[in-house]
């Protein structure tokens, strides 16, 4: 009965009908009353039609049969509950721009909200709006891999801290049922929607150099002296010391404070480091020698596990040293470096081109500690505004999900209507003499 299911939501109420039909059939085979010829005539006109004839007559039932047998039949519908083939609900995806400027004021002057705040919030609304639903697929531009089915975004997106700003490709996510929102318009949709989120300038830290802080006043810039904000990083002591003295002599030429992860600040202060090194697990003991960019050293693979961390999201990771062998050795996404090979001495080769090679991989993975706010982002300013495309579909679930719609109680409210006025003219042909 799967193709009864799609038009009755019960439809084994509809075995009521084999009875009613039954009970339709017995008013139908009541023979009709016998007359009785008298004449020679009507004696040779009996004798013909019984030659022809075998078995009981049939004759149509009474008017009030019928009457009542619709009404059963109605009431049997009725309960088998007519209405729409229930369809896959729509599954939303949002996808929410969560860099640096996000973390900055919205454009409500009242309110002390930051613009990602307000950005779930929107959100949340349109979930209600479009979808009639409050859980949605969250999805990070820059970790797309990471999404997840919530009624809110993970915690960790929204925790204040080292954000990575770079740039993401939301053409990937220029979908029907796709919702991006963001400060600006990263580009524009063809197929998803845009809210774009109101947007004020917010004066501020724009960058630090050396031992100064750069802000931006609301119309030019102004070297603040001494004024730095603290940079620190964080470096796993199973790394070896090789490493450590590399990181050291680039660290100190930055005034970035090292630190292992026993004697980093608190769990909360973690999410601002602006670097962070750390082994993919623990050493195999298996040697590798590498040569790399200018420098070759001998080391020790480690085992690649994955990594738990309370503030990083999966991102796409770029490769800076790999083995034909083995595989990518060391990769890094912004603010984090990941090791799964260390040098057990220190690298050989031309000083100048070591220093250099590492220097490339940790300014590339380094990133600025809140408050640093590119001078762009904090000068952007955006009315609030929506951008809808034509198509507002979204893509369906696996299952579809049943439910007791009001199309289902207003159909049968309307058989049972029926069935009761032909049940009442049923009863009231039945007493009307004939």
């Amino acid at each position: 009965m799967s193709g009864w299911s799609t038009l009755f939501f019960q439809p084994w109420w509809l075995l009521l009908l084999v009875p009613i039909m039954a009970l339709w059939l017995l008013f139908a085979r009541v023979p009709a009353a016998r007359l009785v010829p008298s004449g020679t005539l009507g004696l040779w006109k009996q004798l013909s039609s019984s030659t022809s004839q075998r078995g009981a007559r049939w004759t149509l039932p009474p008017p009030f049969a019928n009457c009542l047998a619709g009404c059963l039949a109605l009431c049997a519908l009725a309960l088998a509950g007519p209405g729409r083939a229930p369809v896959a609900k729509a599954q939303a995806t949002i996808v929410l721009d969560l860099g640096p400027s996000m973390q900055l004021p919205d454009g409500d002057t009242s309110s002390s909200r930051t613009r990602l705040e307000s950005a779930v919030e929107r959100a949340q609304a349109w979930l209600v709006d479009r979808h009639a639903s409050e859980v949605a697929i969250w999805i990070d531009p820059l970790a797309p891999g990471a999404s997840v089915r919530a009624a809110r975004p993970p915690s960790q997106w929204l925790a204040p801290g080292v954000q990575d700003a770079s740039p993401a490709d939301w053409r990937r996510f220029d979908q029907p049922g796709v919702l991006w929102i963001s400060d600006h318009v990263p580009c524009d949709p063809l197929q998803a929607e845009l809210v774009c989120l109101g947007a004020r300038a917010v004066p501020g830290p724009v960058a630090v150099d050396g031992a100064d802080r750069v802000d931006w006043d609301g119309s030019a810039l102004q070297r603040q002296a001494g004024q730095a904000p603290e940079l620190w990083m964080e470096l796993d002591p199973g790394l070896g010391r090789a490493l450590a003295d590399v990181v050291a002599h680039w660290a100190g030429a930055r005034g970035i404070q090292v630190h292992s992860p026993a004697s980093a600040p608190g769990e909360r202060e973690r999410t601002r480091a602006c670097l962070v090194i750390e082994a993919s697990g623990p050493a195999t003991g298996r040697p590798l020698d590498v040569t790399h960019q200018g420098w070759s050293a001998p080391g020790v693979l480690l085992e690649q596990s994955a990594l738990a961390s309370a503030v990083a999201r999966p991102r796409v990771r770029s490769v800076w040293l790999q083995d034909a062998q083995h595989g990518a050795l060391v990769t890094w996404t912004p603010g984090r470096i990941e090791c799964s090979w260390y040098p057990t001495k220190a690298p050989q080769g031309d000083a100048g081109d070591t220093a250099l090679s590492f220097a490339r991989l940790f300014e590339a993975a380094l990133v600025a500690p809140p408050p640093v706010v590119s001078a762009h982002a904090r000068a952007r300013q955006s009315g609030p505004s929506n951008s809808s495309a034509t198509h507002a579909g979204a893509r369906p679930v696996a299952q579809a999900e049943r439910s007791f719609p009001a199309s289902r109680a207003r159909a049968s409210a309307v058989l049972c209507l029926l069935a009761a006025g032909l049940g009442l003219l049923g009863l009231w042909m039945r007493q009307v003499p004939h």
